[in-house]
């Protein structure tokens, strides 16, 4: 996937992960966003490890899945291990 594309996707994906784990009270929004492009680019590296990458040109659903998950991870451990906010 392309590099611009993975910031877009990690974008949104970081929103709508810190919003699926209810911190938008606990952490400022552009710690969501870095945490969505890092699980972006996390996810990016494991899908293309486990041969699913369809060549960098084009969208694919199942990036922004992964993505979303990735996201979801980071921002779960960071909440667990940096803020007050538990499960």
């Amino acid at each position: 996937m392309h590099w611009l594309t993975w910031l877009g996707v990690g974008l949104a994906a970081g929103f709508a992960a810190s919003t699926f784990l209810g911190m938008g009270k606990h952490m400022p929004l552009w710690v969501s966003l870095i945490g969505g492009v890092a699980g972006a680019i996390l996810s990016g590296w494991v899908v293309r490890w486990l041969g699913w990458d369809e060549g960098p040109i084009g969208f694919n659903w199942r990036w922004l899945a992964s993505s979303f998950v990735g996201a979801l991870v980071l921002l779960f451990i960071f909440r667990e291990f940096f803020t007050k906010q538990r499960v």
